[in-house]
């Protein structure tokens, strides 16, 4: 497992550098214009040209390039971003990774822990009208994007209805709030687009419990449990539940590595400064340096979710076998 994971990042390394340089623009000429834009002095330009691009790694040709690149990944250097030179990426990183895992990652966990336990009910119990009604609900949820949902949201809870704030993960007028009023703001500025996710993620997750509900009724084990003359209630939580949450475990692993990658038109919708938003800026900007940080980030993140749930799945359900 250890072999082809670290096969699999050597190649997205070097996608993640090759990419970036593909999309039309070069990086050093935005920031001629930014810096002409501001005022400052660009006269001695091919002085200057010469200057960033030995200072941002981007003398030379492609293979000098990435030789350079993989040598200060290897010495953990991601490089200077150039749209906000002298910041580092590894700085950028670390001011926006903690606002996309907070609001994603705790948005999916919700949806998920809601969504089994909708899907376990109502396919358990499938003649009731109401789970139906849940049921078809969750087909058309599912089929309804997220960032069509933040719009929906957004119009009705902060226009007409100004409930929420529309962006932003934090009060700015009047001065940021401290402590305790801080963790109450940031929430607060997090529900709308945390309700976005749980909408529109926790369709999937009532249809594929429920599905696999369905499935274990007819298992040798439910019917022996019948048998023995158990409650309903107590073959559910014990057995079935227990036996269809399995699958989901292994999906949420895939679906937590994934929340890197799900966050940009969110994150631009909301003004939200994590990831996504930060990937926008960098696109915009031709930041080659910024854009391969979060590029590598989000394919580590993915293969690192797949690679412990590997690890940890024999853990979980003992029939499987690392051997």
């Amino acid at each position: 497992r250890l072999i082809p994971y670290i096969i699999t990042v050597f190649v997205a390394i070097t996608a993640n550098f090759f990419i970036p340089r593909l999309i039309p623009g070069d990086p050093i000429t935005v920031l001629l214009n930014k810096m002409a834009n501001s005022g400052a002095s660009t006269a001695d330009g091919a002085e200057l040209v010469e200057a960033y691009k030995k200072q941002f790694g981007l003398d030379g040709n492609w293979l000098t390039q990435y030789k350079s690149y993989i040598l200060s990944l290897l010495q953990g250097d991601l490089g200077p971003s150039i749209m906000a030179f002298p910041t580092t990426v590894q700085e950028l990183l670390l001011s926006a990774v903690p606002w996309t895992i907070g609001l994603l990652a705790v948005a999916t966990v919700i949806s998920w822990i809601l969504g089994n336990l909708l899907g376990a009910l109502i396919g358990w119990s499938r003649e009731s009208k109401t789970n139906s009604a849940i049921l078809y609900l969750s087909l058309c949820l599912n089929q309804v994007p997220y960032y069509f949902i933040a719009l929906i949201l957004v119009f009705f809870l902060a226009y007409t209805l100004p409930i929420f704030p529309t962006t932003g993960a934090f009060s700015i007028i009047g001065g940021r709030p401290e402590g305790l009023r801080l963790i109450v703001d940031i929430v607060y500025h997090a529900i709308l687009p945390a309700l976005s996710i749980i909408i529109s993620f926790i369709g999937y997750w009532i249809i594929t419990m429920r599905s696999l509900i369905v499935t274990t009724q007819g298992e040798d084990y439910i019917l022996l449990a019948e048998a023995k003359g158990l409650k309903r209630s107590v073959i559910l939580s014990k057995y079935a539940f227990r036996n269809a949450l399995l699958p989901q475990v292994a999906a949420l692993g895939m679906a937590l590595g994934f929340i890197l990658n799900g966050s940009i038109l969110l994150e631009i919708i909301f003004n939200y400064p994590g990831i996504g938003a930060l990937l926008f800026l960098a696109i915009g900007n031709v930041d080659y340096n910024l854009m391969q940080g979060i590029l590598l980030l989000s394919v580590l993140a993915v293969l690192s979710a797949n690679f412990i749930l590997e690890l940890v799945y024999p853990l979980i359900d003992p029939r499987i076998s690392l051997g």
